[in-house]
């Protein structure tokens, strides 16, 4: 059994699921937006960005699940590096100053 196995085409009923599975993760980072523009620290807001790095993630995966292409894992491990850089940076730019 080699990788490729997994990036095969789904069948119908996991096509509808997976397509469930992103609505879902859709709705969560607009829950994320919403805390994104109402705060009300900069650790919310940053922590709802972190949420968007995450979902979309998810949602690469999904999608390469659903259309068997390879690269959408590599778009999805990028991203992944770049959320976790992008808390880094905040770390760092926040110092030890309170919100």
């Amino acid at each position: 059994m080699t990788g490729d196995a997994l990036l095969s085409t789904p069948t119908p009923v996991a096509a509808v699921a997976l397509a469930g599975l992103m609505l879902v993760l859709l709705l969560s980072m607009l829950a994320g937006l919403w805390r994104v523009l109402r705060g009300p620290t900069r650790a919310d807001r940053m922590l709802a960005a972190q949420l968007f790095g995450t979902t979309g993630v998810a949602i690469l995966v999904l999608m390469a699940l659903a259309d068997g292409q390879r690269a959408l894992l590599d778009v999805a491990l990028t991203l992944a590096v770049l959320a976790a850089v992008a808390v880094v940076a905040f770390v760092a730019s926040a110092g030890g100053r309170a919100p």
